[in-house]
């Protein structure tokens, strides 16, 4: 568990970064950082910064410019956690040195103060009726599939995530909306598993919002970055969600 005592805390998620440095979304994240993050004193990113993420030893020099931003915001003694999504599920060591983030575990419980623990996941293990996703997912964060991949070239990872990223988008299509949200069961399932918690923030869905269906546990949903960022911020001892609009 994470013991985060601060006043101003940011959760964002799914910003889906593209290698360009010059991409209107790139500009619009260095700008957060610069700006809305630079403020807090901590900034948890719960998966999916990166649109794809092939490897420390690519995504370190293809997104130079974010990782030096993000490197920046640790040099002012400011705190980066990250977890990994669907899309950035390979982040490992050299990310981590190299931006001076704490890479988070699937699930991590955060003591916001002495009333508020929150449990921290990226949010698609929620999506339980998803089963032909959560099958795929349970091959990509092997840890022995992982290793595999990161032996072939940068040609061969590129190509295979490419096909990955096809075959997602083709299931898509053919998928109801309902079977690619959370569940309740995977809500109930969660907080049996961090049954202290009175809040759970996620991304993942991209539908930011404040569920209050369980009585115990308040589910925050933080947005995507298209067109607006939708983040959740705890400050003044509370949480809400708001909107970064950049110039």
């Amino acid at each position: 568990m994470i013991s985060s005592p601060a006043n101003n805390i940011i959760f964002i998620a799914d910003v889906h970064l593209p290698p360009q440095a010059d991409a209107l979304l790139t500009k619009a994240f260095l700008q957060f950082m610069q700006t809305t993050a630079k403020e807090a004193d901590a900034v948890y990113i719960l998966g999916d910064l990166f649109d794809g993420w092939l490897g420390d030893d690519i995504g370190i020099i293809a997104y130079a410019t974010v990782i030096q931003a993000l490197s920046d915001y640790t040099r002012l003694g400011k705190a980066l956690y990250i977890g990994r999504g669907n899309r950035d599920f390979l982040l490992k060591a050299a990310f981590a040195q190299a931006t001076g983030a704490t890479l988070l575990d699937d699930e991590t419980e955060v003591q916001l103060d002495g009333n508020n623990k929150a449990v921290l996941l990226h949010g698609d293990t929620l999506c339980t009726d998803d089963t032909t996703y959560l099958t795929m997912r349970a091959i990509m964060f092997n840890p022995a599939w992982q290793a595999e991949q990161l032996k072939k070239s940068a040609t061969e990872r590129i190509a295979i995530a490419q096909q990955l990223r096809d075959a997602s988008s083709s299931e898509k299509q053919n998928k109801q909306e309902e079977i690619m949200d959370v569940t309740t069961m995977g809500v109930s399932e969660l907080v049996q598993r961090h049954p202290t918690v009175n809040h759970i923030i996620h991304g993942h869905t991209h539908r930011p919002m404040k569920h209050s269906d369980n009585t115990s546990v308040t589910r925050w949903v933080v947005g995507d970055w298209r067109p607006q960022a939708i983040y959740l911020q705890w400050k003044n001892n509370q949480l809400a969600l708001q909107t970064f609009l950049p110039d």
